[in-house]
């Protein structure tokens, strides 16, 4: 029985435009889902907004 496994490896400098380069790398792996999986994303970084709103006005 054959094992097939997608694997992305991924090493990058911390910067915004390699993690939008990684983003549109991952978005390959789901062609005719891309929709879905930047929902996905964005509500991740909705919430993470809410996090960091949440810490300033705690102090």
């Amino acid at each position: 029985m054959a094992i097939i496994q997608n694997t992305l490896k991924i090493e990058i400098y911390p910067t915004v435009p390699e993690l939008c380069e990684v983003i549109n790398a991952v978005l390959a792996f789901y062609p005719g889902e891309e929709k879905r999986v930047l929902q996905a994303v964005q509500g991740a970084i909705n919430k993470r907004l809410e996090e960091i709103k949440e810490s300033e006005q705690n102090g």
